[in-house]
């Protein structure tokens, strides 16, 4: 079994709790400002974690990244898609590039902002 297959599995059981910890301790990790920036960014990402974002938000994040990767989805296969897309970007976000926005807006169409 692939671990996406295992990653997937595992979020669908943990508690919704758990689910959006994992979630939100993965995005403090790329958060770069220090001192009382990142204290307002961390509680910024917690308070939308926990009160913006339903578990089926969280899980769809786990479940979609996968799904690209186990698929190697291209945009032709999100032609048709009428859910929601969310991209959190940032200027000084180390995980992304300007090279990016492009990508994204081909992958997912544009205008996506």
């Amino acid at each position: 079994m692939p671990v996406e297959y295992g990653v997937i599995g595992l979020v669908r059981i943990l508690p919704e709790k758990t689910v959006k910890n994992l979630l939100t301790g993965g995005l403090l990790k790329v958060i770069s400002v220090s001192g009382a920036e990142r204290a307002e960014w961390v509680e910024a990402v917690k308070a939308v974690m926990q009160n913006e974002l339903s578990r089926a938000d969280v899980i769809s994040h786990f479940a979609v990244a996968a799904d690209v990767i186990r698929r190697d989805r291209h945009a032709a296969a999100y032609r048709d898609w009428t859910g929601r897309v969310i991209v959190l970007a940032a200027e000084n976000d180390r995980t992304q590039s300007k090279k990016d926005i492009p990508r994204y807006e081909g992958f997912l169409g544009a205008p996506w902002k």
